[in-house]
């Protein structure tokens, strides 16, 4: 049974829209580490955790992760088509050889020109030599940015250029360095994701200290600003999806059906007490195998429930992973101080490439 009518949810008073003001209810800021208190500490804690990950030997390849046969291509219409990981994989090598000595990587992507890369700012002095910052873009992107070459620099940003990807739309193709982050920089000690509409305002070692050192966490993540569990979420999403962000009503009607059985499947398999529901724009993370094992599961739900909501399965894929006693949901206030919401500079390719059936596998 569904538990999400569209009918119903088309019929209620009003399109979502979203609630501002939050941010501006944040007090002070939650008082970061200082300069000299993260210089002093990084040294010695990046030296330790090098040491434990070597020991580790963590894995590098996204084909160990998630196989094509684990999802087949299918008749439901507007499910993305995986092409599996053949294509796309031989290109990494070049990452793994280029970010081999960062210690820290800070990792955005824009495909299909939808957002603006924004310059990260107050980062510290003496954090600068132990932070690469990346941005991986499509060609659409690096066309709209007249570049020619596949890797250059803009700001403080590493553009790399990548090709081949396994989807065919800009949205899916965003949730492999998002959520395989470590299998694309498997050398760096500690990552930060930041979706592409956000600027990072914070020092990177900054936040690592404050949100995973300080806390004895491997994981760290905002919580959702407005709601507090999926079921919240669901209704959220479900009505956006027939309000602003409709597109055609039998796709419409799909994704509202996938939000349903991943409702129903979770419910099922004894994981509905949530684990609190966070927004997933910003991710701090030690490479860890616990953290490692996590991101594949988090991608695995994302093409099982393919909506495009990565937030609705990441307290499930915590407890897939066994790692939510390591994971440290901060409250969103430390969301504002750490990045700037500067928003997508346009909506491209939200569908665009979602195959149908008959073209699939060709």
């Amino acid at each position: 049974a569904s538990w999400l009518d569209l009918a119903a949810l088309s019929a209620a008073a009003g399109p979502f829209k979203r609630k501002p003001g939050w941010r501006e209810a944040c007090g002070g800021p939650e008082s970061l580490p200082a300069q000299q208190d993260v210089a002093a500490h990084a040294t010695l804690r990046f030296a330790e955790d090098k040491r434990a990950a070597a020991a580790a030997a963590l894995p590098t390849t996204l084909s160990s992760c998630v196989t094509k046969g684990e999802f087949p291509a299918s008749d439901e219409p507007g499910i993305p088509y995986f092409a599996g990981w053949s294509e796309f994989e031989p290109q990494l090598a070049w990452l793994h050889s280029r970010y081999k000595l960062c210690a820290v990587v800070v990792v955005t992507a824009v495909f299909g020109a939808q957002d603006l890369l924004n310059p990260p700012i107050n980062v510290y002095e003496t954090s600068a030599p132990l932070v690469c910052f990346v941005a991986l873009i499509d060609k659409v992107t690096a066309a709209s940015l007249g570049l020619a070459r596949k890797s250059t620099t803009l700001s403080v940003w590493n553009l790399e250029v990548l090709e081949r990807y396994p989807f065919r739309e800009p949205r899916s193709n965003g949730k492999i360095p998002k959520l395989l982050i470590q299998r694309l920089f498997p050398f760096a000690l500690y990552s930060i994701w930041i979706d592409g509409k956000l600027q990072l305002q914070a020092d990177p070692v900054a936040l690592i200290a404050h949100h995973l050192w300080h806390r004895g966490a491997e994981l760290a993540v905002s919580e959702n600003h407005v709601r507090f569990n999926i079921t919240a979420e669901s209704i959220k999403i479900a009505k956006a999806f027939v309000g602003e962000l409709s597109i055609e009503k039998k796709y419409d009607e799909q994704r509202v059906k996938w939000i349903n059985q991943q409702l129903q499947t979770y419910r099922e398999e004894d994981s509905w007490s949530d684990l609190g529901l966070p927004d997933c724009a910003i991710l701090i993370q030690k490479h860890t195998p616990r953290t490692n094992r996590f991101g594949c599961e988090w991608f695995r739900q994302v093409l099982r429930f393919p909506h495009g909501r990565d937030q609705m399965s990441f307290g499930y894929s915590l407890r897939q992973a066994h790692i939510h006693h390591v994971t440290n949901i901060f409250p969103k206030c430390g969301y504002v101080e750490a990045a700037r919401e500067i928003g997508h500079y346009r909506r491209t390719g939200v569908v665009a490439g979602i195959s149908s059936p008959s073209s699939r596998g060709k």
